[in-house]
């Protein structure tokens, strides 16, 4: 490789990396669908993924609710009757995102990936100088190395160099130097061309060994979750963000999204525990309010409430 060429891939100026979204996007299988079918799922006419454990759920369900209410009659006055009625689902949240563009590309970001990008770009002017520094001198040293070489290639100018060493040190010609150089230089670039051969099969017997695992995690999620994984091909958000970055960090699919499920379900209850507790305390004020009020119409002068006890005595 040449001294233009060596500056040249040093100083190119790669793309800033905008992050990669962590969603199922990265980590679905390109045969996501045939693992849904694979697990005993199917679609129905609207769309929806089931299975039979999924389907066989879903009639329980049913059946409980319907022996619940009986003939259905009475259905909308329980529910009115209970205040859950009238009530709408709480709307999902979902995750800022912002669009970035950078060359012909276009990223999506969330906003901490924003942030992050932003502390580069604070930092750009800093390395732009240093490398307007690194540029000058390697101007400089390669101006200098054109005179010394009298116009040689950078690695016909090293085996020269390399040679009369040898030749100095040996006691030998220098052609014969000079060959035995090229000859150490050819083995050493095939050596590293080998070694760097075996680092490739071992990256894609990793990396194959990874598409198994990440097969047989969604694979056991598909089983766990079958609505989800079936939300999930359209929604992105249907899997949060959360979920994810515990996957991203070793977490098996099914184990991060079973913490999470149980954290929702765990909030929701301590939520409906202090609206019941706040409703109690509500009615016992409404109750001591009540008793208060009758007490002073007593003292005041009023009828006194009326006493079934002493009215049957006085009946006698």
């Amino acid at each position: 490789m040449s001294m233009d060429e060596t500056m040249n891939t040093s100083a190119a100026e790669a793309p800033e990396t905008m992050g990669a979204d962590s969603g199922s996007n990265d980590y679905w299988p390109d045969d996501v669908s045939d693992i849904i079918a694979e697990v005993g799922g199917t679609d129905d006419e609207d769309g929806a993924y089931y299975t039979a454990e999924s389907t066989e759920a879903a009639e329980t369900e049913d059946a409980e609710a319907e022996s619940k209410d009986g003939d259905g009659e009475n259905a909308p006055e329980k529910a009115d009757a209970e205040g859950t009625g009238n009530e709408e689902p709480a709307a999902e949240q979902t995750p800022e995102t912002f669009t970035l563009k950078h060359l012909d590309n276009t990223y999506e970001v969330n906003r901490e990936q924003v942030t992050t990008l932003a502390q580069k770009g604070l930092d750009y002017d800093r390395l732009r100088g240093k490398l307007d520094e690194a540029k000058a001198e390697y101007d400089e040293l390669k101006s200098w190395f054109e005179t010394v070489s009298g116009g040689q290639k950078l690695e016909d100018f090293r085996n020269m160099v390399d040679a009369r060493r040898i030749a100095q040190q040996e006691g030998i010609d220098e052609k014969t130097a000079l060959a035995r150089v090229k000859i150490d230089r050819e083995r050493r670039a095939l050596e590293a061309e080998k070694s760097r051969a075996q680092n490739e099969r071992q990256r894609n017997v990793d990396a194959n060994a990874e598409n198994e695992r990440r097969r047989a995690d969604v694979a056991a999620f598909v089983k766990a979750f079958p609505d989800v994984a079936a939300k999930s091909q359209t929604d992105k958000n249907a899997i949060p963000a959360e979920v994810w970055d515990k996957v991203n960090k070793g977490e098996t699919l099914v184990n991060a999204y079973t913490a999470y499920k149980a954290k929702q379900d765990s909030e929701a209850k301590d939520k409906r525990i202090a609206e019941l507790e706040a409703a109690l305390e509500a009615e016992k004020q409404t109750k001591k309010n009540a008793a208060r009020s009758t007490g002073s119409q007593k003292s005041a002068g009023g009828d006194p409430p009326y006493d079934p006890i002493a009215a049957g005595w006085d009946s006698v």
